[in-house]
């Protein structure tokens, strides 16, 4: 099975614990087969530092519709407006966040796509921290 070979973003839970600890209420919502995504969740050992895990399926829907991102706030009992959802998939994640009225930041990574200059992009998980201190948000 594939996701025991699953690997984590070095700066991953550093950029996790930082926002835990300012308070701030964590969900991770992936699109996929539950029992994988989930195994892949447990095998990096993310499941603590999120106060909702959920896959898409879970709310009846995928990502990029609307259902996943609105159900995923409603557990995590804030607006959506009051959301940042990251993500690294233009498609389900970029889209799916604006089209639920999300703020939203795409990590465009090691794929070096190009985006047009209106997608609100950084190419690191800490540079969410640098754009939520630019916002007022800490």
């Amino acid at each position: 099975d594939m996701a025991k070979y699953t690997k984590l973003d070095p700066s991953a839970l550093e950029v996790l614990k930082t926002l835990k600890s300012a308070g701030y209420k964590l969900g991770l919502l992936t699109n996929g087969d539950i029992e994988t995504q989930y195994l892949k969740i447990d095998v990096v050992k993310l499941r603590p530092y999120f106060d909702v895990v959920m896959a898409s399926l879970e709310s009846g829907a995928m990502k990029p519709d609307p259902l996943p991102f609105i159900t995923i706030a409603n557990k995590l009992g804030v607006r959506k407006e009051e959301c940042l959802y990251v993500g690294d998939v233009f498609f389900s994640d970029a889209l799916g966040a604006k089209r639920s009225n999300m703020d939203y930041l795409l990590i465009n990574n090691h794929r070096k796509r190009y985006y047009a200059p209106f997608v609100k992009q950084v190419k690191t998980l800490k540079e969410v921290l640098s754009y939520l201190n630019e916002k007022g948000l800490n």
